[in-house]
């Protein structure tokens, strides 16, 4: 797997500030394709790095589309994840350069949802027959409203 690197040189930020806007492909997140959420664009990247007496700080956006299935439904979703974050670096080590690329791989994986879902009004999945209730309603609650639940052994417990 290709080592993505955002290097930051210390000699140039005692001069100027660093401005900095840039793209890598999928790879850079270092996630896996397992089927359940996957990454289909570049993950762009802007930030403005900044030489302060105590360290060095970075403020800046990240942003990439994910693609998988709506927890509730299970319907293909898309979504955009975006960050703003600064970081403060104070321990800045002896050499030259600090790579930052980690800190914004953190800080995009941090962005990302939970759960994707197709909509905030979606009604997922009947637990009993399986139906998509956004599209079909099903009779399932009204015909068994006691029927026994696979949760119902949860509320045994103490």
């Amino acid at each position: 797997m290709k080592k993505y690197q955002i290097k930051l040189s210390l000699a140039r930020l005692e001069k100027e500030n660093i401005i900095t806007e840039d793209s890598f492909d999928a790879d850079f997140l270092e996630l896996e394709n397992d089927g359940i959420l996957s990454v289909i664009s570049p993950v762009t990247f802007k930030f403005e790095a900044q030489l302060h007496a105590s360290g060095v700080v970075i403020r800046g956006n990240a942003t990439v589309t994910i693609s998988g299935e709506c927890g509730r439904c299970l319907a293909p979703v898309e979504e955009t994840v975006s960050t703003e974050y600064t970081l403060f670096l104070d321990e800045l080590g002896s050499g030259d350069e600090i790579d930052i690329a980690d800190d914004i791989r953190e800080e995009l994986l941090l962005a990302f949802p939970a759960n994707i879902i197709c909509d905030e009004e979606c009604k997922g999945l009947c637990p009993h027959c399986g139906i998509n209730l956004n599209r079909k309603s099903c009779k399932c609650a009204d015909s068994a409203p006691d029927a026994p639940s696979p949760w119902d052994a949860l509320d045994q417990l103490k």
